[in-house]
């Protein structure tokens, strides 16, 4: 089997679980509170998939998509929970990952309408010559001097965005999109 046939299969075959534990938590760290932040200004709830919201993934279930904008990062209520979809964001997430992660989503769930808040452009993935997903989020100064350029960054998200709604046009998925 070749590197991309491995890739395809292992990353678009299910809807994954999110990164964070399930549980209540403040949104402020120690070192924010030791700045003067109050740690019950804004609490998280992460439900049992792993995402933010009590709205869980599930048949017929409207989610959202995007990084920590869309999560809801520092707010008390994301945008998720205030147009009744369940928050499928993930901190620091690139444009593959968000375009992947709703097409296993509708692919699981079917659910009639998906939102999408994408990230920005040089946030992106690749696989290494043994098949592994490395990301590229351009945030430390060697991937972002071997990785970005503007070229090669737009064209990943308008791959990224074409994909995304050509697959929601012939599958009658309405697409809600925000860049």
């Amino acid at each position: 089997m070749n590197i991309e046939t491995r890739y395809i299969r292992d990353y678009f075959s299910e809807f994954p679980l999110g990164q964070e534990e399930p549980g209540s938590r403040s949104w402020l760290d120690k070192a924010e509170r030791e700045l003067g932040g109050d740690a019950r200004a804004v609490t998280y709830y992460f439900n049992e998939w792993r995402y933010r919201g009590t709205i869980e993934p599930g048949n017929g279930v409207r989610a959202s998509f995007g990084c920590s904008h869309a999560l809801g990062y520092g707010v008390q209520t994301p945008y998720a929970k205030i147009i009744g979809f369940a928050n499928c964001a993930i901190n620091g997430i690139s444009n593959d990952a968000i375009a992947r992660m709703a097409y296993t989503y509708c692919e699981q769930f079917s659910p009639d309408t998906v939102c999408v808040l994408w990230t920005l452009e040089h946030r992106r993935e690749y696989v290494d010559d043994s098949g592994v997903l490395q990301k590229f989020r351009g945030d430390d100064h060697t991937s972002l001097l071997s990785l970005q350029n503007q070229h090669a960054d737009e064209y990943n998200f308008v791959k990224n965005k074409l994909f995304l709604e050509n697959y929601c046009l012939a599958n009658n998925v309405k697409l809600l999109q925000y860049v």
